[in-house]
């Protein structure tokens, strides 16, 4: 008797051998953006983003290293790259370096970037972030609010380039 073949099953007749050593398909994962929200980048992040897809391009292949070149490939792609501002700067747009003033009085400057470049660590925040969507459209000498896991803070401007 010969065992039934299940609906989706192939008999091992109709398949190659190289197929067995095929890796599966790789895919790109969720992107951070929401549909139909710009990726903006500033010029640096675009540059970072490019020497890393060179770097890793440059390594043996795996299903890793390919899954992540085809992210920052799609990232570059979908990316909407914006040159900083001339002067003057009366106003806290993405691109912006941010220099402000806690509720401790200690100075803290942020530099709001991308999805993609942000590096809480280094204070390059991401322009959809809490703290940067309370700074944008502010200007120098305002106090602005946002929402913090410790609760409401407050932020007084001191500083603004770009």
């Amino acid at each position: 008797m010969t065992p039934e073949i299940g609906r989706n099953a192939m008999s091992k007749a109709f398949t190659r051998e190289s197929d067995e050593f095929l890796e599966p398909p790789v895919s790109r994962a969720a992107s951070l953006i929401p549909s139909g929200v710009k990726n903006f980048m500033t010029p640096r992040g675009e540059k970072m983003l490019r020497k890393k897809l060179n770097r890793l391009a440059a390594e043996p292949s795996s299903p890793a290293t390919r899954e992540k070149i085809n992210e920052i490939r799609a990232s570059l792609q979908s990316a909407v790259v914006v040159e900083a501002l001339i002067p003057p700067w009366n106003q806290i747009l993405f691109g912006a370096i941010v220099t402000v003033r806690d509720q401790q009085k200690q100075e803290i400057t942020y530099h709001l970037v991308g999805v993609d470049e942000a590096n809480p660590e280094e204070n390059y925040i991401n322009w959809r972030s809490p703290v940067a969507r309370a700074l944008s459209k502010a200007k120098v000498g305002d106090r602005i609010h946002f929402h913090a896991p410790e609760g409401v803070q407050q932020l007084e401007i001191i500083g603004l380039r770009y």
